[in-house]
Formats: C-alpha cells, sequence, structure tokens
C-alpha cells in the first residue's frame, strides 16, 4: 500500500474510533506533561539560579589542609603566587586563571544616607579584590537584566525621550550626563581600579610592580606596553635621588619611568592636565619645549582641593564631599583676589579625598583640611546582602526593607583603611579614608563584605602590611575551557595538593542533587508512559476485535501482513505525538502559573530569576520521542496479532 493511502486510511480509523483514541492519549499527555514540567524546573533551577551562584565554567581553589591540633594548616605543593599561577594556567582545560586576594588590615565601613539614616553607622570592614575581567561581563548583563524592569522599561530607557543637560545635576539620580542629555549611568563599566593617591615615603609600601616615586606609589614600566590604552610610560621630573624611588636622579629626570593616564584623550574625572618638564625639544617627543615646560599635553594628575566642612554637615548634604578647589570659580575662571565667587568643585562623580580618619569615642570625624578630587572606589555586592539587610538590619536599625538589588546601585558610604574596633591601627601607618560607590552585583563577590578591583587590594595590602602581603593569593578562580574538562582539571588539582573551595564543592553536590533529581522524575514519566502504553495495548485489542471484518476484506483484497501492521502502528504514532505535544503544552502553561504565583506571593529574593523553568529544544525533543515510542510498544502486540489473523477464517466468524 502507498504511503499517502496509507496515510488516509490512518486518519480514516482515527476518526471513526476518536473516543478510544482521546482515552488512550490522556496517559501518554499525562506523562509527557509529568516529564516535561520537572524537566524544565530542574534545568531552569540549574541554569537560571545555581548557574548564576556557581558558573559551571568556573571553579574556585585553594590549597588542601590538613586539621592539626584543631587548627588548620596548607599542605599544597605549589605556592598560591604569580609562579603558581602560571603552573595552573599550563592545566589542559583551562583557559583562564584569576588570582584572589583577601583584605590582610583591619578597616571600618561607614553608612549613612536614606538607608542607614542621618547619623549613619560604623562597623568593621571586609574585602576582597577580583579582576575586573572576571566580572566586567556579569556586571554588564546584570545592568541588562535589572530586576523589575520589563523589556519595555528598558528600550524606553535606551530610545525614549531624554532630558537635555549640561551637567550631571541636571540629571535623576541613576543618570549620567552624555552628550548633552541624560542617559542611564552603566554601573557595570565603572568597576576598574582609577589609581587613586598613594603617598609614600619608601619602596616598603607600594605592591610589586610599584615605586616610590615623586612621594606617590606609581606602577613602573619600561616602554609602552605595560602601561593602559590611556596611560603613557613617562619618565618624571625630579630634583634629588629620592624623589625617584629605586632609580636616580639625572640631568632632572629619573632614570626609572612609571605609567601616568595621558591627556591625549583628556584626563579622567578629578584629574588635570600638566604640561611636561623638558630641557630640550627632543624630551617633548612630538612637541616643542619653552621655558622649561612642553606645549603638548603631558600627564594627568588630580586636582588639589579643600574640604572646609565636617562630618555632620557632610552626612546632611553629601554634595559638599566635592570640596572646593582652591583659585577657582565655578565657570572655571580664576577667582578673583577678594574670593567672592561661588568656589569650583570637585566633578560631579567624584570627591575631595582628604587624609583624616574615625577617632575612637568621637561621634563626628574632623575631615577638613587639603586633599585631592577622586572617584570613589567601586565595589561589588554578592546579592546575599539583600536578604542579609532585610532580614537583620531592617530590624535592628527600624529601616525600610530593600526591594531590589538595584536600589543600592550607585548607593556610597565610605571606609577607614587602617583602624579597627577591636585592635589598634596598623603601626606606623595613618589610617586614610576613602569613599565607595557600588556599581553592580555578582555571586563571585564576597558575601560578607565587598569586592574590589584585584590591582586596589594589592597596592592596599602592601600600603598596610608590607609588600610580602600581595605576593601569596587566598584562593584561585579557574575558568574551563569546558565544563567536559572538569574531571581531568580535578585530577591534576589533586596531584598538587589541591582542593575545591568550599563553593565549589557546594556547586558539586547540587550539581549532583539536580542529576538524580533528572534522574527520579525520567523514572516517574516511565512509569506513568508505560502504564499508558498497557492502556494503548487495551485500546487496540478492543479496536482490532471490533475492526475483524475490515481487517479481513483488507488482507482478502490484496493487503499484505505489513500494511496491516503499519496501519495499527501508524495510528500509533499519531496518538504518541498528539499526546506528546499537548504533554508540553499542558507543561508550559504550568511553568507560566507557576512563575506567576511565585513572582506574585514570594517576592524578591537574592538571584531570583525572570523564570524557574527552562524548556531546552532537545528535552522537548526526547519527551516526544518518549511519547512515540510508549505508543509503538503498546501497539506493537495488537498490530502483530492484527496482521497474522487468516483473511477466510476472520470473514467467515465475522
Amino acid at each position: 500500500m502507498r504511503a499517502g493511502k496509507l496515510a488516509a486510511v490512518i486518519l480514516q480509523n482515527v476518526r471513526r474510533n476518536r473516543k478510544n483514541f482521546i482515552f488512550s492519549t490522556i496517559g501518554i499527555t499525562i506523562g509527557v506533561s509529568v516529564f516535561s514540567f520537572f524537566i524544565a524546573l530542574t534545568v531552569g533551577i540549574r541554569e537560571e539560579v545555581l548557574n548564576r551562584i556557581y558558573p559551571v565554567d568556573l571553579i574556585e581553589v585553594e590549597p588542601a589542609s590538613v586539621s592539626i591540633a584543631g587548627t588548620r594548616s596548607n599542605v599544597e605543593r605549589i605556592g598560591f603566587n604569580p609562579e603558581g599561577v602560571a603552573v595552573l594556567e599550563g592545566i589542559e582545560g583551562v583557559a583562564r586563571v584569576y588570582p584572589k586576594l583577601r583584605s590582610h588590615f583591619q578597616a571600618t565601613y561607614r553608612m549613612g544616607g536614606q538607608l542607614f539614616g542621618s547619623q549613619g553607622v560604623t562597623f568593621e570592614a571586609y574585602f576582597d579584590g577580583l579582576d575586573d575581567g572576571l566580572l566586567r561581563g556579569e556586571l554588564e548583563k546584570s545592568a541588562g537584566r535589572r530586576s523589575g524592569k520589563t523589556m519595555k522599561d528598558r528600550l524606553k530607557a535606551r530610545y525614549g525621550r531624554q532630558h537635555r543637560c549640561y551637567e550631571a545635576e541636571d540629571c535623576t539620580p541613576g543618570e549620567e550626563c552624555v552628550q548633552g542629555l541624560c542617559r542611564p549611568i552603566e554601573y557595570g563599566s565603572l568597576f576598574a581600579d582609577h589609581s587613586e593617591h598613594i603617598p609614600c615615603k619608601g619602596e616598603e609600601v607600594c605592591a610589586d610592580g610599584y615605586g616610590c616615586v615623586a612621594g606617590r606609589c606609581l606602577e613602573l614600566c619600561a616602554g609602552g606596553e605595560e602601561c593602559g590604552s590611556s596611560q603613557q610610560c613617562f619618565a618624571p621630573g625630579c630634583q634629588v635621588d629620592a624623589q625617584c624611588g629605586s632609580g636616580q636622579c639625572k640631568e632632572g629626570r629619573c632614570t626609572v619611568s612609571v605609567c601616568l593616564p595621558s591627556c591625549t584623550g583628556g584626563c579622567p574625572a578629578g584629574m588635570e592636565c600638566v604640561p611636561e618638564s623638558c630641557s630640550a625639544d627632543e624630551d617633548c617627543r612630538d612637541g616643542t619645549c619653552v621655558t622649561g615646560r612642553c606645549t603638548l599635553a603631558g600627564t594627568c594628575t588630580h586636582v588639589r582641593c579643600v574640604q572646609n566642612q565636617v562630618e555632620k554637615e557632610l552626612m546632611a548634604n553629601p554634595d559638599l564631599r566635592r570640596g572646593e578647589i582652591p583659585g577657582l570659580c565655578e565657570d572655571g575662571t580664576p577667582q578673583a583676589a577678594n574670593g567672592t565667587c561661588p568656589p569650583a568643585r570637585c566633578p560631579a562623580s567624584t570627591y575631595c579625598s582628604v587624609q583624616s580618619y574615625f577617632r575612637p569615642g568621637y561621634l563626628w570625624q574632623d575631615r577638613r583640611g587639603e586633599g585631592r578630587c577622586e572617584l570613589p572606589i567601586p565595589v561589588v555586592l554578592n546579592p546575599i546582602v539583600l536578604e542579609l539587610f532585610n532580614m537583620v538590619l531592617k530590624s535592628t536599625l527600624e529601616r525600610t526593607q530593600l526591594g531590589t538589588l538595584d536600589t543600592l546601585l550607585g548607593y556610597g558610604g565610605s571606609v577607614t583603611f587602617g583602624h579597627s574596633f577591636y585592635k589598634d591601627t596598623v603601626k606606623d601607618r595613618t589610617p586614610v579614608e576613602k569613599r565607595l560607590v557600588v556599581v553592580g552585583y555578582s555571586n563571585k563577590a564576597l558575601e560578607a563584605g565587598v569586592t574590589m578591583p584585584m590591582s586596589f587590594v594589592e597596592r592596599a595590602n602592601a600600603r598596610y602590611k608590607g609588600k610580602g602581603a600581595t605576593r601569596q593569593y587566598d584562593s584561585i578562580i579557574l575558568q574551563l575551557a569546558g565544563a567536559e574538562h572538569l574531571p581531568n582539571v580535578l585530577a591534576r588539582l589533586e596531584q598538587f595538593n589541591i582542593q575545591l573551595s568550599r563553593r565549589s564543592a557546594e556547586a558539586e553536590k547540587f550539581r549532583t542533587v539536580l542529576l538524580v533529581a533528572i534522574a527520579i522524575f525520567f523514572i516517574m514519566a516511565s512509569i506513568i508512559l508505560a502504564i499508558a502504553a498497557i492502556n494503548i495495548t487495551h485500546t487496540f485489542l478492543m479496536v482490532i476485535y471490533e475492526r475483524k471484518r475490515e481487517i479481513g476484506i483488507l488482507r482478502a483484497v490484496g493487503a499484505t501482513k505489513m500494511d496491516v501492521r503499519l496501519l495499527f502502528l501508524g495510528e500509533s504514532l499519531l496518538i504518541g505525538a498528539a499526546g506528546g505535544a499537548a504533554g508540553n503544552a499542558i507543561a508550559l502553561g504550568l511553568s507560566e502559573a507557576a512563575d506567576f504565583l511565585a513572582n506574585r506571593y514570594i517576592g524578591d529574593f537574592p538571584f531570583q530569576p525572570d523564570t524557574f523553568f527552562h524548556f531546552r529544544p532537545e528535552w522537548v525533543a526526547a519527551s516526544v520521542a518518549f511519547a512515540l515510542f510508549f505508543s509503538l510498544l503498546g501497539a506493537f502486540f495488537p498490530a502483530n496479532r492484527a496482521a497474522g489473523m487468516d483473511p477466510a477464517r476472520t470473514l467467515t466468524l465475522a
């Protein structure tokens, strides 16, 4: 029998026996819907929640340790230092290596504003450092996936009507002035080291790769390759050897070169362009030397400022933190001798950083004095901070509950390096206060603190604990080329006496639990589909009994056994396809209802995904394939029985 005629007969038989076939489809539909719903839930939790908390291609490792008299000691065979990083980079399957460094000195946070009140709160500070390359991609994704904002809101923010502006003050909070228009701040791009001003008197307080040059810890270089795209390798002018760190002062210039921001593309916020000192045109590269100064822009330096306000006034009006720029009016003109014009302030995104610190026993610190305009230190929070605030601090401090993580974006506070409530300040180191700004959130960030750029933490550790504090990393994050390389990488790590960190070990346990859950749901669905197959068998046996005369006539007019067999198997395939499609449709509808109920009654929580379900095409295809398989399995015996019936005897009995 030709395929076209066979298909027509199959459809005709299904229409004639649609009631029986509908009942046969119910079992297949239930089995497929259970399978698709729970598999989509499991995969969704893994993809949308677990992999955001513990990315499958990232593992964090730390030195293996043993317990000795109640304490734990590391027993690693390679050091967690730059040399050890090079060894780990050579492991097959490892794409990138990101060291992680914690703060090795005491510090305190001070937070105020709407979240903590005008009085503010001060508590111990804990922070670590991560490479901005590891976090930047995640921060950019989270910027486009703002919790609580729909796609319509994001499109409106990007392409909708925008307000004109002349400076940042003309825009609403969360916006910045870009080319005369107020645009949403892309906080994720702000997570970068801004090379704050660190004074020094010797090399011991500067991190590896930095030198105490011109009274500051500056990055050393031998050519332009070591410096960033917006920096240049520059030999500073000098008068004595002490100004050149480990180098010497020869002919008015240091023999060592350092990386400094270049004026070519414009100076960063809070910095100004200063012409390079020179003695001849050759010193100015492509420029000329006039009265000891180059005509072309040279390097950028921090703008000097003065802070005349005390802490209480700064807490009441945060804009006053910008201080005043001496000798300059608000409109950019030199200040008159009588000083009647409004004074210029540090740019809107910066503040006047003054070397002052919290003194125990004093509620308000005196931050008045000379300083420099600096950008706040960008920090990233772990989403668990939202839960911590809402569950603990909200009731303790009687503050309003935070709805989403976006509430914290752009929020600023201060950190005093070198001060603690539990021990004395760092010996021979003056505590220094810096401002912080929250630029994003990441599951890789410190759970009970904040995460800063890695290079900043290295310099801070060196400043307060010496160079040795920067040479040993606390843990290392390995980015794998693919999840399939995990077994090989773990085997190699074991040879080096390196173990998974607590977070990565927990991730492996959760993934194992999810695999077991998938296996359980697969078994459940298989049992339901097997019962459905038995039901299909009974249905087809009944249909064959009712259609004995029809089968006999088909055989009498020339239909082969294979034609009869294909006829019933084709009908079973149609039942399986209909049941598979209906089951997936029901599973999709149930998932939408579950997401709606979760968003309505559960509310916001850390790592909340847009949906808890992930219908992957391969799993949907697998569910339909299972439906077809069990339908064929249920119809196979009846089809063979029908094909084996004797035409003459069948017609005689009929």
